[in-house]
């Protein structure tokens, strides 16, 4: 890991997947919630100071945030395995990044577990935790 900001790389788009490439990062997706509750296993309410000073982080377990994001990824898996291939070709409009097409939010968002994922695992590493 050259960059500890990106410890899976930087996002890279290689283009509009295959439906198999789909399924993969679909099933990318519903394992990020699974992922992240093993490397937060054992970690004590106290590894990251700035989100640990926040009021509501205080007050409430990790395991309220850790069951959130998975009914969250549940209720996102279920919508993304119900997609047509008509759907697939729809976008949307982000603020920043413009005219954003489904497929590609798919492969950020299943990029984006990896990468958060990562970024406990490797921090453990580091810390010796």
């Amino acid at each position: 890991m050259t960059d500890p900001r990106y410890p899976i790389g930087k996002f890279h788009f290689e283009g509009l997947p295959s439906e198999y490439q789909r399924k993969a990062l679909i099933n990318d997706i519903e394992q990020a919630p699974a992922a992240l509750r093993a490397a937060v296993k054992d970690l004590s309410p106290q590894p990251e100071d700035r989100w640990a000073r926040l009021a509501d982080t205080q007050s409430t377990p990790i395991d309220v945030s850790l069951a959130l994001l998975e009914s969250l990824h549940t209720r996102w898996v279920r919508l993304l395995r119900s997609l047509t291939p008509d759907d697939w070709k729809k976008g949307f409009r982000h603020p920043v990044l413009g005219l954003v097409p489904l497929e590609k939010n798919l492969a950020i968002y299943a990029w984006h577990g990896k990468h958060h994922v990562a970024h406990v695992t490797e921090l453990r590493k580091k810390m010796g935790w």
